[in-house]
């Protein structure tokens, strides 16, 4: 049973929630009391306001979405919609301040790429320099000069609220999916943040919904393809994304200043995206911390062990020996090995997914018992290559950093030509705890590019009648 209440801001037009001309608002708000003979006593909250025009001599533009429910969207249709999300916007002659939870684009460049959903602030503000003289506003026609210089800059400072994956999918004849996606490092239960995957199949890029090419279950992290764009196993599938992070609390600074004159461009960025060296949860252990600052870039390195021993004997858990094992003569030392005896079973251990080959534990699916358990197979008695595809460690996921700085400019020295050149310098610290391999870390890339328009044919016909054609070169 359900007993709520909803505040309506319009009921009394004589007192109005914000008594502002020019401003325009709508919205509402509810609050209920859930319960049953099955249940406790709930409170049921949500909140939604919209607002846009002026207050005073700012420009308002806000959307309060508030619910106490976490769920995302589902990936079935075109347009989303966000379920909890705060969104201010600010403006005043030239100067923007966006704040709350909001989407942060690429700038105007050739390297730098990148679309985040982030929550904190960017402040933007444009300049003009006219005659020599630099300013902040508009000029009294509201109309820049055609020699003036347009200076504009943005800055931004947020915490991202997820982190990007790119997956190229194994695709199989036939087989529209579900495919699962996976996080950077190997994650395989994801959560995808709603709205940022790029669906690509050969190189095209796919629309979701359910009346288009694909849809897409965030929760899960699966993407299913419609008849609309037929699987064969010669379709190429890749799909970018960024997914939710429960590891490190990750920042985003990002600059870019833009000088625009009457024939040319000039440009400078900068961005920066990193993972804090303390984990959210709970700090590293000195162990752990160790085997951080030993594994250098390769995340492979970065494992410790996942076997724990128990104080007591419990039914209810899977539990196993730790056993030398003879095979063929050879003799392995501490297998693990499933076990209901209360007197040897003291070891409780955690698994993860290694690869075929590279681990020496199968998933055992024919054992009884409360939980998964993991049967040791031998190496083979050849080549001694492992022939399972589980071991008992836990992977520990290293801090990154992403930062590029990109600068570059166009000039057109007629209508018909265009020239272009950027340079950006990348560094992309794969473990910010250890310093070894850190000579990799820096690159560098230049692009240069000339763009002509050649016209061929004549623009008028010997009839009087207007036909063109062109050719453009890159």
């Amino acid at each position: 049973m359900l007993i709520g209440f909803q505040y309506d801001p319009y009921a009394d037009e004589q007192r109005p929630l914000l008594p502002q001309r020019g401003l325009d608002y709508n919205g509402n708000y509810t609050r209920g009391l859930s319960f049953g003979n099955n249940q406790n006593l709930v409170l049921n909250s949500q909140f939604n306001l919209q607002m846009a025009g002026t207050l005073g001599d700012l420009e308002i533009l806000a959307a309060i979405t508030d619910n106490n429910i976490p769920l995302q969207p589902e990936g079935n249709t075109q347009q989303l919609r966000e379920f909890d999300k705060i969104f201010i916007q600010v403006a005043k002659d030239r100067n923007k301040l966006i704040a709350g939870d909001y989407e942060l684009a690429r700038p105007n460049g050739y390297f730098m790429n990148y679309f985040k959903k982030l929550q904190g602030a960017t402040f933007s503000k444009q300049w003009t320099v006219d005659g020599g003289r630099l300013t902040g506003q508009r000029s009294s026609d509201g109309v820049t000069q055609s020699h003036a210089v347009t200076l504009d800059t943005r800055a931004s400072a947020a915490i991202a609220r997820g982190k990007f994956a790119r997956n190229t999918l194994a695709a199989q004849e036939g087989n529209q999916g579900p495919y699962r996606l996976e996080g950077a490092e190997g994650e395989r239960f994801i959560i995808v943040l709603s709205g940022t995957e790029k669906v690509f199949v050969d190189g095209k890029l796919q629309q979701r919904g359910l009346d288009a090419d694909y849809v897409i279950d965030y929760n899960a992290g699966h993407v299913t393809f419609t008849n609309r764009r037929l699987i064969t196993k010669d379709s190429r599938i890749v799909v970018e994304f960024d997914y939710n992070t429960q590891d490190y609390q990750r920042s985003l600074y990002a600059l870019n200043n833009e000088w625009q004159g009457k024939n040319y461009r000039l440009y400078l960025n900068t961005y920066s995206e990193q993972d804090g060296k303390q984990p959210i949860d709970d700090d590293f252990s000195q162990s752990e911390l160790e085997v951080l600052r030993n594994a250098g870039d390769s995340s492979l390195n970065a494992v410790v062990s996942a076997i724990d021993t128990v104080e007591e004997f419990s039914a209810f858990r899977v539990l196993y020996e730790l056993r030398d094992t003879v095979v063929n003569g050879t003799t392995y030392a501490n297998v693990l090995i499933f076990s209901t005896n209360q007197q040897l079973a003291k070891y409780a251990a955690g698994f993860s997914l290694v690869g075929l080959g590279n681990g020496n534990y199968l998933l055992d699916t024919e054992t009884p018992a409360n939980g998964r358990v993991y049967r040791w197979v031998a190496p083979d008695p050849v080549t001694g290559q492992p022939q399972g595809e589980y071991e008992p460690v836990r992977r520990l996921v290293a801090p990154n950093r992403q930062q590029l700085y990109t600068a570059g400019g166009e000039y057109s020295p007629s209508a018909k030509t265009k020239l272009r050149a950027e340079v950006a310098l990348s560094n992309f610290d794969q473990n910010r705890l250890s310093g070894f391999n850190d000579g990799d870390n820096v690159g560098l890339a230049g692009t240069v590019g000339v763009k002509r328009i050649i016209e061929v044919g004549s623009r008028q016909s010997p009839k009087g009648n207007q036909s063109s054609s062109e050719v453009r070169k890159q």
